[in-house]
C-alpha cells in the first residue's frame, strides 16, 4: 500500500521535528502533503496510527492538508498551471519549468 511508505516518511519527519525542538509526546501534527503524491489522507491516518504504536507519535492526532499541484515558468514566471503536463513554457518557449505537488513536510506540531 502506497500510504504505508508514505505514513513511515510522516513519521519520521514528525520525530525529527520533535526531537530537534526537544520536545517529548506528540499531541498532534499537522503536514502538508502535495496532490501529486495520489495518497489517501485516511489511509495515511490509518498507517501512520499503526506504525507510530510505541514511538512518542503514539496517539498523536494526524492532520492532512492537502496542496494542490504548480506549475510555473522560471523565465517569465507565467503561471502554467492550468496547462500541465508541460515540457516548455508556451509565451516564452523556455525549458525551465518549475513544479509543485509533491511536497511532504509538517506544518506544525503540538507536544507535551
Amino acid at each position: 500500500m502506497h500510504e504505508s511508505h508514505l505514513a513511515e516518511d510522516v513519521l519520521e519527519l514528525v520525530l525529527r521535528e520533535a526531537r530537534q525542538r526537544g520536545a517529548g509526546k506528540i499531541k498532534k501534527a499537522q503536514i502538508m502533503m502535495g496532490e501529486m503524491l495520489m495518497a489517501q489522507p485516511e489511509s495515511l491516518k490509518l498507517a501512520f496510527t499503526g506504525l507510530s504504536k510505541g514511538t512518542p507519535a503514539e496517539g498523536a492526532i494526524l492532520e492532512i492538508e492537502t496542496v494542490s499541484p504548480k506549475v510555473y515558468c522560471q523565465e517569465c514566471q507565467r503561471d502554467l498551471s492550468e496547462e500541465m503536463p508541460v515540457s516548455a513554457c508556451p509565451a516564452c518557449g523556455s525549458l525551465f519549468i518549475k513544479s509543485s505537488g509533491m511536497e511532504l513536510k509538517v506544518a506544525s506540531l503540538e507536544t507535551e
